[in-house]
């Protein structure tokens, strides 16, 4: 399997992990305002998609500046 570069990593981290928080977060507010029902999927795959279209590129932008206030709170190993 090939496999990309390193400097992909932080873009294919922050997509997996959106993706994955979204989808989650996105399910449990459809199931909380709609129950079990049929087509629940659906409905959590509508609500999720353009929810991951917004936090994907934000978390690309927002990455950084995250990173330095972390690093405020964070002693460097030694």
């Amino acid at each position: 399997m090939r496999k990309l570069p390193a400097r992909f990593e932080p873009h294919l981290f922050a997509l997996l992990l959106t993706g994955v928080t979204s989808l989650i977060v996105a399910s449990v507010a459809v199931f909380r305002h709609v129950g079990w029902t049929d087509g629940l999927l659906g409905l959590c795959i509508q609500t999720w998609l353009p929810a991951w279209g917004i936090v994907f590129p934000l978390a690309i932008v927002i990455a950084p500046g995250i990173k330095k206030v972390v690093s405020r709170f964070v002693k460097p190993e030694s």
